[in-house]
C-alpha cells in the first residue's frame, strides 16, 4: 500500500512538472499547426526524394515489409504496395532520405498488421518514425526501438501495442516527441524512471496508459 502510494506521488510530481515545462505542446488541440511547426523546426526536416538509397537500408526495409501485411480495406490503404525491390527506396511511400547522403531519415508506415522486424535498427540515421494507426494485434513494443538513438520523433499511438512499455525507450535521449497514447491502449508502465532520461522531450503523450 505504501509503495503504491509513493509511486503515485512520484507520478503526480513528475506529471505537474512536465505539464508546466511542456505546456505549449499540451495545448496542441488549440494550436496544433503551431505545435507541428515547432516539432519540424526543432526535431527533424523532411528530405527531398531525389537521391538513391543505399543497398543496406533498402534490404532492411524489405525485411521490415516481409514481417508486415497491408490491409485489404480500401479505406485503409497501406503504403507497402509501393515498396518494390525494383525501385529506389527513397521514392517509396512513407520513406524519406537525406538529399545529400541518401540515408533514410524518416519512415512512416500506416494501416498494416504483423510484426516489426528487428532489421529496423539497420536504419541507423533514422530520426523520425511513425508507426501510428496500425494493427499489431496486442504484441509488445519492440525493445529494439530503444537502440535507435538518433530518433527525435517516435509515434506509436493507436497502433494496438500491448503490455509493458520497455524501459529501453529511456535510451532515446534525443527524442523530442513521443506518443504512446490511444483510446484502446493496453500499455502500462511500472514507473516513470525511463522518462527522466528523455532530456530533449518537448511533447509526451501517455494518454490512456496505465501506471502500475
Amino acid at each position: 500500500m505504501g509503495a503504491s502510494f509513493a509511486t503515485h506521488v512520484l507520478f503526480l510530481t513528475w506529471f505537474f512538472t512536465a505539464t508546466f515545462s511542456l505546456s505549449f505542446f499540451f495545448k496542441a488541440e488549440s494550436n496544433s499547426s503551431l505545435a507541428i511547426k515547432k516539432r519540424k523546426n526543432l526535431c527533424f526536416f523532411k528530405a527531398e526524394s531525389n537521391v538513391s538509397c543505399c543497398e543496406k537500408e533498402k534490404n532492411a526495409l524489405l525485411s521490415l515489409k516481409r514481417g508486415l501485411r497491408g490491409l485489404t480495406d480500401p479505406y485503409n490503404w497501406s503504403s507497402l504496395s509501393s515498396w518494390s525491390d525494383q525501385e529506389d527506396c527513397c521514392r517509396w511511400d512513407g520513406v524519406h532520405c537525406d538529399n545529400k547522403t541518401a540515408q533514410v531519415t524518416e519512415l512512416s508506415v500506416k494501416h498494416v498488421g504483423g510484426k516489426i522486424n528487428p532489421s529496423l535498427v539497420e536504419l541507423e540515421f533514422l530520426n523520425y518514425l511513425n508507426l501510428s494507426k496500425n494493427f499489431f494485434n496486442c504484441t509488445s513494443i519492440p525493445r529494439v526501438l530503444g537502440s535507435m538513438v538518433n530518433l527525435t520523433h517516435l509515434d506509436l499511438h493507436d497502433a494496438q501495442f500491448c503490455g509493458h512499455i520497455p524501459h529501453q525507450l529511456g535510451n532515446l535521449s534525443s527524442l523530442c516527441y513521443l506518443n504512446l497514447g490511444g483510446y484502446e491502449s493496453n500499455l502500462y508502465v511500472d514507473n516513470l524512471h525511463l522518462m527522466f532520461h528523455l532530456s530533449s522531450m518537448q511533447h509526451l503523450d501517455l494518454s490512456h496508459t496505465k501506471l502500475r
